[in-house]
């Protein structure tokens, strides 16, 4: 308290007080030093000593950044994985059984063979399904995608940003680990396993956003956000090289090992997630 002089203004005139010990005035200490104004001095201390602290350069808002990166992988290479796989999953002969092919139509005897190849190396699928079932199961998904945007949003807000992630990861991993064996019980539950799937991922994307505004400052939050976005992108792009690799592969059978692999992957991220990162800062 030492160095400094006080002033207080009464309707007449201003009075100035010279700098004042506690020892010295113990009556006017008591009076005009509370203990709040000593609050506050030891707070911007305190202040001050944190802010010539250096910032880590990892901070956990870049792992809640890497964990919504990666579920946003998730969504997109899903999406890729049934729509290559179904190629190797589907015999395409069934498809043109009904539709006469005219040889004797084709001009150039070279194409003439080339076509007899072609069409013999698209005899490879396991399933009988027809051109309209497959739309189905490709469309399932999609389908509940749409339903579950706004209640995902919803719930983000209400529950748990970090709740409704995990669970629409896991719902989806759960369904994507499962298609193999519903593709060998039926078409129409390897539909229904795929309608849940969309139902789970469309949780996801109005989750993120509620988690990236809950976590990142205003500074960082496009760029941030850029990268957490960029998910959808880099999945098309693995998923589709690696979906097509493994559907020529003999890796867990070829084409059931897409759904394994990819389904195995993400639900363990899905668990992770739920030790790692907080819906909120607070």
């Amino acid at each position: 308290m030492t160095g400094e002089s006080y002033a207080f203004n009464n309707s007449k005139a201003e009075v100035k007080y010279p700098a004042i010990k506690q020892n010295d005035y113990p009556e006017i200490a008591e009076k005009y030093i509370t203990k709040d104004t000593l609050k506050n001095s030891e707070d911007s201390a305190k202040s001050n000593k944190n802010a010539d602290e250096k910032e880590p350069f990892l901070k956990c808002r870049y792992l809640v950044i890497f964990m919504g990166f990666l579920v946003n992988f998730q969504i997109n290479c899903y999406r890729l994985n049934t729509s290559i796989s179904i190629v190797a999953m589907v015999n395409n002969s069934i498809a043109t059984s009904n539709e006469s092919i005219d040889l004797a139509s084709v001009s150039c005897p070279s194409n003439e063979g080339e076509s007899k190849h072609n069409f013999t190396k698209e005899i490879t699928g396991e399933f009988d399904w027809s051109p309209e079932i497959q739309g189905y199961v490709l469309g399932s998904s999609f389908l509940g995608y749409v339903i579950t945007q706004m209640p995902g949003g919803m719930m983000a807000e209400k529950v748990s940003a970090k709740v409704t992630i995990i669970l629409g990861v896991f719902i989806s991993s759960v369904c994507q680990l499962i298609s193999p064996f519903a593709s060998w019980s039926s078409s129409y539950f390897l539909i229904g396993v795929q309608f849940i799937r969309g139902i789970g991922q469309g949780l996801i994307p109005a989750a993120t956003c509620v988690l990236a505004a809950n976590w990142l400052p205003i500074n960082e939050r496009g760029l941030l956000n850029t990268v957490m976005m960029s998910g959808f992108c880099v999945g098309a792009l693995l998923g589709g090289v690696a979906t097509g690799a493994l559907c020529s592969s003999s890796v867990l059978g070829g084409w059931p090992s897409v759904y394994y692999i990819f389904g195995k992957l993400f639900f363990c991220i899905s668990l992770s997630q739920a030790y790692k990162v907080k819906s909120s800062i607070n």
